[in-house]
């Protein structure tokens, strides 16, 4: 099989099983988040970095592992999956960066502690 057609069908195989998930998932974890930060902007934020999040992470195994780029491969298709996967390492490692960053700055709920009342407790 030419390998540019294998490397093509690799790249859309993960790109059609990570919008499965996303679409199954973004519902619920739109709900959860909402929940979680507050507010819907909040949660649409979250929901779309987990969105960018799920297609990246899986299409730099899928380009890292690929069968297509062996040494009989054309130059033009190893220099555009070489760069493709760059590309995605980078933009995965500034949007962990950047999720740390944010998620340092939201302030977490303190729970207030049940107050125990000696009556209470005597009667």
């Amino acid at each position: 099989m030419n390998d540019y057609l294998t490397f093509a069908i690799e790249i859309l195989t993960c790109l059609g099983i990570s919008s499965a998930v996303i679409f199954v998932l973004n519902p619920l974890l739109s709900e959860i988040l909402c929940d979680i930060c507050g507010t819907q902007i909040r949660s649409l934020f979250w929901v779309r970095f987990a969105d960018i999040m799920l297609i990246i992470s899986p299409l730099v195994l899928v380009i890292y592992f690929t069968h297509t780029g062996e040494p009989d491969a054309p130059e033009t298709l190893i220099i555009f999956k070489e760069t493709l996967f760059r590309t995605l390492i980078g933009e995965f490692l500034g949007l962990v960066l950047m999720g740390q960053v944010i998620w340092s700055f939201i302030k977490k709920p303190v729970k207030p502690h049940p107050a125990t009342d000696d009556n209470e407790q005597s009667a």
